[in-house]
This record gives structure tokens, C-alpha cells and sequence, in this order.
């Protein structure tokens, strides 16, 4: 019985810990002590990622495409596995309206 209690509990506790599979396969940028920093799976990017579209990402943000044209991450926006840019959904805080008084 014991054995089958760790084992539903691991189970469980371990979904809870890692983020979910479209997470860990992003490098997202996020503003950090006032400077903008890439991040995967919680930890910030110390070195230069090859995507296999050709895509290379820096550890500044800083984007070079196949083609040779440069551009930049901004805050909140992110690289899939594949390099194709998309923006962070977890992080975006939906508008909200100021009530009238």
C-alpha cells in the first residue's frame, strides 16, 4: 500500500514541478533587474542557441535569421523549439479598465 502512495504521489508532484512541455521548449525574454535577459526552463541563457530553421539566438535577445537580417526579443516575446517567434502568453496581463468614479 505504501509503495502505491509514492507512487501516485510522485506522479502528481512531478507534473506540479516541471512547467509544461510548450515551456521548457521556449527562450522567452524577460526584463530582470533592469535589463532584458532570456530565459528557459527558469534559468537565464548564458550561451548562443542554433535553432534548426538556421535562427541563432544570443543571450542579449539579439536575433540573426538565416537570411542575415538581425533583430531583437522584446520583453515578453519569445522563440519555440523551431525559432519561430511567438509571444508569451503565461506572462501577458490582459488589459484591464479603470472604473469610472
Amino acid at each position: 500500500m505504501s509503495q502505491l502512495f509514492f507512487f501516485v504521489f510522485n506522479s502528481i508532484s512531478g507534473d506540479l514541478v516541471q512547467p509544461p512541455t510548450d515551456q521548457r521548449e521556449r527562450y522567452c525574454a524577460k526584463m530582470l533587474d533592469g535589463r532584458l535577459v532570456v530565459m528557459r526552463d527558469g534559468a537565464i541563457m548564458v550561451t548562443e542557441v542554433r535553432f534548426a530553421n538556421g535562427t541563432e539566438l544570443k543571450p542579449d535577445g539579439s536575433i540573426t535569421n538565416r537570411d542575415g537580417s538581425r533583430s531583437f526579443l522584446k520583453n515578453g516575446e519569445c522563440l519555440d523549439r523551431n525559432g519561430a517567434k511567438d509571444s508569451d502568453i503565461k506572462d501577458s496581463k490582459p488589459q484591464t479598465e479603470t472604473p469610472n468614479k
